[in-house]
C-alpha cells in the first residue's frame, strides 16, 4: 500500500508541469452580477486585422448601437466613411444598418450592429478589436457640417 501512495504522489506535479507546459493563455471564468459563471474571452489569432474592413450592412438579430472612432466625408459623393472596432467579428457581430439624420449644421450617425441570424455565438468569442468602415449615404455632401455618433 505504501508503495502504490509513493508512486500517485508525483501524479499531481507532473500534470501541473504538463499544463504549464501546452502554452498561450487560458480563458478564466469569471461571476457576472447575476451569478451566471462565464468563461473569458478567447486570445486574438495571429492573423487579427489591422486595417478597417468595407462592410455592406446586412441582416442582424439582436440589434445594439456601435460606436465609431473617426468619420469623414467622401470627395465629391453624398458619404460618409464610418470607421471603428467591433468587440469580436463576423459572423457573430457585423453592420446591420446605419441610420442617418441630417440638417444644416450636423449629420448624425447611428450605426447598428449584431451577429447574423444563423450565427452560434454561445460561449466564449475571440476578443479581437475588428476594424470596420461602412458608409453612410447622405442626401448631399458633408461640407462643413459636423458628423455626431448617434450611439453615444
Amino acid at each position: 500500500m505504501t508503495t502504490h501512495r509513493f508512486m500517485l504522489a508525483p501524479l499531481p506535479i507532473l500534470l501541473m508541469l504538463l499544463a504549464a507546459c501546452t502554452g498561450g493563455p487560458s480563458a478564466r471564468p469569471s461571476v457576472s452580477s447575476g451569478g451566471v459563471v462565464s468563461s473569458g474571452p478567447l486570445a486574438p489569432p495571429a492573423s487579427a486585422p489591422d486595417q478597417p474592413n468595407l462592410m455592406t450592412p446586412e441582416p442582424i438579430r439582436d440589434a445594439h448601437k456601435q460606436t465609431f472612432t473617426q468619420a469623414a466625408g467622401v470627395p465629391g459623393k453624398a458619404l460618409v466613411r464610418v470607421e471603428g472596432l467591433l468587440a469580436t467579428g463576423p459572423p457573430c457581430n457585423v453592420i446591420g444598418r446605419v441610420d442617418v439624420t441630417e440638417t444644416d449644421t450636423a449629420v448624425t450617425i447611428t450605426v447598428w450592429a449584431g451577429p447574423r441570424p444563423d450565427a452560434a455565438c454561445d460561449g466564449p468569442q475571440i476578443a479581437v478589436d475588428y476594424p470596420f468602415a461602412v458608409d453612410a449615404q447622405l442626401k448631399r455632401p458633408l461640407g462643413s457640417r459636423t458628423v455626431i455618433d448617434g450611439a453615444q
